[in-house]
């Protein structure tokens, strides 16, 4: 089963999972971006009930990729 297909199997359970870039020299990290300690934009995935109004998990990662996956992952664990 897809990505996608997993998304909306878990949306008509009502999970909802969004993934948010963060820039990390804006959120104060200027520093560790230059030195290569943390990448410039990370990305944080955030799993919420159908109301948006209850954080369930969130999660940060390198990659939106990385992040789309560990939310899913959480979210199919948190409903069995």
């Amino acid at each position: 089963m897809d990505i996608f297909t997993r998304l909306e199997n878990l949306s008509n359970k009502g999970i909802i999972i969004d993934v948010v870039a963060i820039n990390q020299e804006e959120n104060g990290y200027g520093l560790q971006v230059e030195l290569g300690d943390v990448p410039l934009i990370t990305y944080t995935v955030e799993v919420m009930n159908n109301k948006l109004d209850d954080m369930l998990y969130q999660e940060s990662c390198d990659s939106f990729k990385e992040a789309l996956e560990a939310g899913v992952k959480w979210a199919e664990g948190y409903n069995k």
